[in-house]
């Protein structure tokens, strides 16, 4: 979920050469469509986008019970105040984007991806 199409171009290359079916969406509100329609494995969001951001996309989820350990992790420009940081607690992981290469910033998402990919093994998912 991100409103940079550059951005969205990257993870669905990193994340379809990982095997992963990728959905896209441009803002918040086309994100809440889509895991409506089908819950993913997990969602890559953004936090600064029009019509709804990645604050309320990440409140939206922790508010449906049954999305409540839907893993998020955060790629982000944004400096992040304390608040915000506490708003963000149940997200995963969050990655800055800008202070690191798209190579450094890919290398990340795949220590998570891998990381997940292990847990949902070791839980027999």
């Amino acid at each position: 979920v991100d409103d940079d199409p550059d951005a969205r171009a990257l993870y669905r290359r990193f994340l379809s050469d990982e095997g992963m079916r990728v959905v896209e969406a441009e803002d918040g509100a086309m994100a809440v469509a889509a895991i409506e329609k089908e819950l993913p494995a997990f969602v890559l969001l953004d936090l600064m986008m029009p019509k709804m951001d990645g604050f309320e996309v990440v409140a939206w989820i922790r508010n449906h019970a049954t999305m409540a350990n839907l893993p998020v992790v955060v790629v982000t420009a944004k400096a992040l105040t304390g608040d915000e940081l506490r708003q963000l607690a149940q997200v995963r992981r969050i990655i800055l984007k800008g202070e690191v290469s798209d190579e450094i910033m890919v290398a990340d998402l795949r220590a998570h991806l891998d990381r997940y990919r292990l847990r949902q093994l070791e839980e027999g998912v």
